[in-house]
């Protein structure tokens, strides 16, 4: 998907237990391309407040070499403000597990339009800009093995589960692993953290390389 696209969702609801709804929805962009399938759990808010994540203890500082800076991680991923969402690696074992650390402020974008008086449980922070830092901290792992060719891009999550609330103040650490490393693509699975308590885990991350001709159509369609 590119800036201006126009991306038509169709949404089905149904029932799936007393307090939960089965969500699907399929995104078609405007050229009859597919561009996403979801599908998902919700709950209702104490439903999702009572679910005991896994009983794993919290990462624990790492000893090992650090990943790059700011500065170095600018260079690698090719998002910007608003959307670059990852502050800082903590730790880096190349090709094989990162932690990296996002703030989340109250002066994210996601607040900008957000009336002064509401209670603190309407700033949520999304999950859906949780997966896409999560995503990014992966990226970086996979760079660090020199096999990803082309534009790197998460291509699928699989089993992908929260619990509790994020709020502004919250550091979120990401702690990504690779499972399987394949030509152009690759398999994730890790746990963001706030603190000592588990907020989400994710089963699988499928990252693929895309020629970059294929990501960038404006390219392709340049003189």
């Amino acid at each position: 998907m590119q800036g201006g696209d126009e991306i038509r969702l169709d949404v089905t609801v149904t029932p799936d237990g007393p307090g939960r709804l089965r969500v699907t929805a399929d995104g078609v962009r405007q050229d009859g391309t597919p561009v996403a399938a979801v599908k998902a759990t919700l709950g209702d808010r104490a439903a999702v407040l009572a679910a005991r994540p896994p009983e794993d203890p919290p990462p624990a500082p790492d000893d090992g070499p650090p990943g790059p800076d700011y500065t170095g991680i600018l260079g690698l991923l090719p998002v910007r403000h608003p959307m670059l969402m990852v502050d800082r690696v903590e730790s880096l074992d190349p090709g094989r597990r990162i932690t990296v650390a996002k703030a989340v402020s109250g002066s994210e974008p996601c607040y900008r339009r957000m009336a002064d008086g509401l209670p603190l449980s309407r700033y949520m922070y999304p999950r859906s800009l949780m997966l896409e830092s999560f995503g990014q901290a992966s990226v970086l792992l996979w760079l660090s093995t020199g096999t990803a060719q082309g534009v790197p891009v998460a291509a699928a999550f699989r089993d992908c589960r929260f619990f509790g609330e994020v709020r502004p103040g919250a550091v979120l650490r990401h702690v990504s692993r690779i499972d399987r490393l394949m030509e152009n693509n690759v398999f994730v699975s890790g746990q963001t953290w706030d603190g000592d308590r588990c907020v989400m885990t994710v089963g699988a991350l499928v990252g693929s390389s895309r020629p970059r001709e294929r990501v960038d159509r404006a390219m392709t369609a340049a003189p």
